[in-house]
């Protein structure tokens, strides 16, 4: 990977320079006016209610993550053009905070949170003007340097659990890992730990769980050990790409109350999703990414409930809720920022607030409680005349050290 800072591209390989993205910064935006001083101290979470009297404002604490001009290019094999991924974008995330990276497959949400990481491969170019975890440069680090800020200071939670994790080894042994490459501990305090991480991340029985692989886990338990790595070195990011995808709403709905739970304890999220029922559960800010670009960045409240480009828009108007079966989900035919064409025999949907209602209703404030704690509605119930699926008989058991335990 190739890194450098952005104002004297030095070699073929350099990104052409691009035009700063339209942003439509909501009011009140925290990334606005960030001090210099990483080191201040860290306030509870800014967006609890109750974080600072009535009429006041606490004090924005420094960033955790402060990004300017972030740019990614590859090269194409055998020429000296480089394809822009990530053309130049400001992102700021703060002790307590949870910024939520939204966009459609292929917009650039994956390459940028592979970039903070030092992820993107070798052939890639990444400039910036300002990457700063704290105090650290991140463009100055050599590989070495790397694997010391990876899971010590930014920890990640990848969207497949089942692949992410090892199949062939205890999940506890690949959370100990971690402790093992970046603490001191011995081998007693780190099962402390790791069986502790486990238990913040709201897996019940830490210590059966930890014996045992990622086959005999249930799909909400992989992701709630995946996160468990994330957490164990009380990292002060947490990015966390698409980690809800492919979990029953249920499950969903507790791996989003532990991401809330970390926010509330000062940890700085990064969240990346195209769901914005999740976005709305969670975020405290929303910054929409499209074509490597961030069009508009804002409150969760503001970006949400007033959309203001249209590629926001459509995204919003994008949300199945109470609309019809072979209804065409865009705003295409009607000024799509995407110029989408409406595939044939198919009608398009007239701009309608059954969208924009159903995100109110997640990010309106319960009584008394948190901006972002309102529960999600649950779909409608469908009625099924004949079975899809029908099961009778099946069981299925795994072998513990305790002995033979059922599933089903």
């Amino acid at each position: 990977m190739s890194t450098r800072r952005r104002a004297e591209p030095a070699n073929e390989h350099a990104l052409p320079h691009q035009a700063g993205p339209a942003r439509s910064a909501a009011p009140g935006d925290p990334g606005a006016g960030v001090p210099d001083d990483p080191g201040a101290g860290v306030p509870g979470d800014p967006g609890a209610a109750g974080a600072a009297p009535a009429g006041e404002r606490a004090p924005a604490a420094a960033p955790v993550l402060s990004v300017t001009g972030l740019r990614v290019g590859f090269p194409a094999p055998g020429t000296r053009r480089v394809t822009p991924a990530v053309r130049g974008i400001d992102l700021t995330v703060r002790p307590g905070e949870c910024l939520a990276l939204v966009g459609q497959s292929g917009s650039g949400k994956s390459v940028t949170a592979r970039a903070l990481l030092g992820l993107v491969g070798g052939h890639a170019v990444v400039e910036a003007a300002r990457l700063r975890l704290g105090e650290t440069d991140l463009l100055a680090l050599s590989r070495r340097a790397w694997r010391r800020v990876r899971g010590a200071r930014i920890g990640m939670v990848l969207q497949d659990a089942l692949t992410s994790l090892d199949p062939l080894r205890p999940v506890g042994r690949e959370i100990d890992d971690a402790l093992r490459l970046h603490t001191r501990l011995g081998p007693a305090g780190r099962r402390a730990r790791m069986l502790q991480a486990l238990a913040d991340a709201g897996i019940a029985d830490p210590e059966l769980r930890a014996a045992g692989r990622s086959d005999e886990l249930s799909g909400g338990q992989r992701q709630r050990a995946l996160i468990a790595a994330a957490i164990v070195l009380n990292p002060a990011l947490i990015i966390a790409d698409e980690p809800t995808t492919a979990l029953d709403v249920a499950v969903e709905s507790q791996v989003l109350d532990t991401f809330g739970g970390l926010r509330d304890r000062g940890t700085a999220l990064l969240l990346i999703s195209h769901d914005l029922s999740v976005v709305a559960r969670v975020a405290d800010r929303v910054a929409v990414m499209h074509d490597g670009l961030i069009v508009e960045e804002g409150t969760a409240a503001e970006v949400l409930r007033r959309p203001r480009h249209p590629y926001t828009v459509e995204l919003v108007g994008a949300v199945p809720e109470g609309r019809p079966r072979g209804t065409l989900l865009s705003l295409a035919g009607r000024g799509s920022a995407t110029n989408a064409a409406p595939r044939p025999g198919v009608r398009p949907s007239p701009v309608t607030p059954h969208a924009a209602d159903a995100l109110r209703a997640c990010v309106a404030p319960a009584a008394g409680g948190h901006p972002h704690a309102a529960p999600r509605q649950a779909p409608a119930s469908r009625d099924v005349a004949v079975a899809a699926l029908e099961l009778r008989g099946v069981s299925r058991a795994f072998h513990t050290p305790e002995g033979t335990r059922p599933a089903v």
